[in-house]
């Protein structure tokens, strides 16, 4: 992707400056599901310069039906959550497999290996529910 329309890929990135500005966009739909296999692993905020680092690597090595987001947060007083970590740092990777879930559990796997992790809300779900997922 990066080596198609190098001069646009570039101004989206902020043309050297970090900054890129969107005016509209185009995308298109593809057919996934009924099941995928996807949701949040949670890890405390201070094992960041473990999780962060690793995931890009696993990340970089991973097909393309996977997609991932890392989200840095202060953990609500969510019941989903044990209480120590409420009011405290924590690392989200929200994510899924949009291909078959059996699959997608072992391509997550590794992720569930970083460090320690916190949660597991990783599952076959359905294609409505990955997108419903909030931190």
């Amino acid at each position: 992707m990066k080596d198609e329309n190098t001069d646009l890929f570039w101004a989206l990135c902020g043309g050297g400056h970090g900054l890129g500005v969107v005016t509209s966009f185009g995308f298109r739909l593809h057919r996934v599901g009924p099941t995928v296999y996807g949701g949040m692993l949670i890890y405390q905020g201070d094992s960041f310069h473990t999780v962060v680092p690793e995931a890009i690597k696993l990340m970089e090595k991973s097909p393309d039906e996977l997609f991932l987001l890392i989200v840095l947060s202060t953990a609500p007083p969510a019941p989903f959550l044990p209480r120590e970590m409420h009011g405290n740092k924590m690392i989200v990777i929200v994510g899924g497999y949009m291909g078959d879930p059996k699959q997608g559990e072992q391509v997550v796997l590794p992720f569930k290996h970083l460090d320690k992790f916190k949660v597991d809300m990783m599952a076959p779900l359905s294609e409505f529910a990955i997108l419903a997922q909030r931190v």
